[in-house]
């Protein structure tokens, strides 16, 4: 086994740890939240709209924090703006319950939010600069390491960790510790070649690529944080309650396989017309959520959280595989920003149709318009690449 990367980068065994670890960062804090919402809400005594607010906040600040991750990964180079991303991730997720206040759990899980935004943003650069002739392994891993962390935290928090810490404060502290192993991790590591992103730092609102990207990726996470946010009550109200607990389940946990298939054919699936395929499976799931019969919407769930993880991977690859080192941070800036904005949105547009309708399946009318642009966008391609990366499993 080859004990250094053929880009002179770190070794590539120990640059990929770093990595999936990197991409558990991403989402093993925020993911851990959600579970613990109930007990913070009467331990702070929350109204709901202020859990609404707290709840949907890190998804609408990896939309407008992208553009700073942007920049600072411009400014310091990829791995130094992981570093500190992942330090920033760590210290305010432990200390999102110490002030014992409201408002000073806002301000940390502001600041972990921003921390989330910029190591999101640098790692398509970081891989790009470490393992830019295996660019759909090295993105394959840290999205597995994403959707690990999401499973672990959704699934861990309330049945084992809150029970063993006692207190929701400490159970979230305790869910920093994967990022400070990631943080030692990424220390430990061997360094990039020292390239720092040339030209402009900023997303480049003009670059049809981005909007393409930002429209491809936005259509997997529009429809799984919709279905997510939606088909619980959705289903409630189609007498169907029995069916929300394993169609979450299934939802989340088909990511799993997904990203596994992508780690090992990513030579394969890295092509617009097996993306446009998967979002069309995006599109037809979401409609069987709201038409198909009892053993159908399982089946849909299922398969929209295998497509959705699909999307997801290929997005974050073709992105520093069009831009290359020198302009995959941008690029991905741009798509991020898209991506997440149009998640966030297009779920409470489709609340606020179904309550202004009293129709609850038009709740899912706004997320397919979404995955709808995502189609159109895969269908027509992104163009070819800056420079000569490739893309290698």
């Amino acid at each position: 086994m080859r004990t250094g990367s053929p880009e002179g980068g770190p070794g590539a065994v120990g640059g990929l740890v770093a990595l999936w670890l990197g991409g558990v960062s991403l989402r093993v804090t925020m993911m851990a939240l959600p579970p613990l919402l109930p007990v913070i809400r009467r331990s702070l005594h929350m109204g709901p709209a202020e859990l609404a607010a707290l709840a949907n906040m890190p998804v609408l600040l990896l939309a407008t924090a992208a553009v700073t991750g942007s920049a600072v990964t411009a400014a310091l180079g990829a791995r130094r703006a992981v570093l500190g991303g992942l330090a920033l991730v760590a210290a305010a997720g432990a200390l999102r319950g110490v002030p014992g206040t409201v408002e000073g759990l806002f301000a940390a899980s502001f600041a972990m939010g921003v921390g989330i935004a910029v190591v999101q943003t640098a790692l398509p650069a970081l891989s790009a600069d470490w393992f830019p002739s295996r660019l759909g392994l090295a993105t394959a891993v840290y999205g597995n390491g994403m959707l690990v962390a999401e499973a672990a935290a959704a699934g861990a928090t309330l049945p084992f960790v809150l029970p063993l810490l006692g207190t929701w404060q400490m159970s979230l502290a305790a869910w920093s510790l994967p990022v400070v192993l990631a943080l030692v991790a990424l220390a430990a590591t061997g360094r990039s070649r020292g390239r720092r992103v040339t030209g402009r730092s900023l997303p480049d609102w003009r670059e049809w690529r981005a909007w393409a990207l930002g429209l491809s990726q936005g259509s997997g996470s529009v429809a799984y944080f919709a279905a997510n946010a939606l088909l619980p009550a959705y289903l409630v109200t189609q007498h169907r309650q029995a069916l929300v607990a394993p169609a979450l389940a299934l939802l989340n946990a088909a990511q799993l396989p997904a990203s596994l298939l992508f780690t090992v054919a990513s030579r394969w699936m890295l092509r617009p017309a097996v993306l446009a395929s998967f979002t069309a499976a995006c599109l037809a799931a979401t409609a069987g959520i709201v038409w198909a019969p009892s053993w159908g919407v399982l089946v849909a769930a299922t398969v929209l959280g295998f497509s959705t993880a699909i999307v997801l991977l290929s997005s974050l690859t073709f992105a520093p595989i069009l831009g290359g080192p020198a302009k995959a941070a941008q690029l991905s800036g741009g798509m991020f920003t898209i991506a997440y904005t149009l998640s966030f949105v297009l779920p409470v547009l489709g609340g606020a149709l179904w309550q202004a309708t009293g129709v609850p399946a038009s709740a899912f009318a706004p997320p397919a318009l979404g995955v709808a642009a995502g189609l159109v966008a895969a269908v027509v391609g992104f163009g070819k690449p800056d420079t000569a990366v490739a893309a290698s499993g």
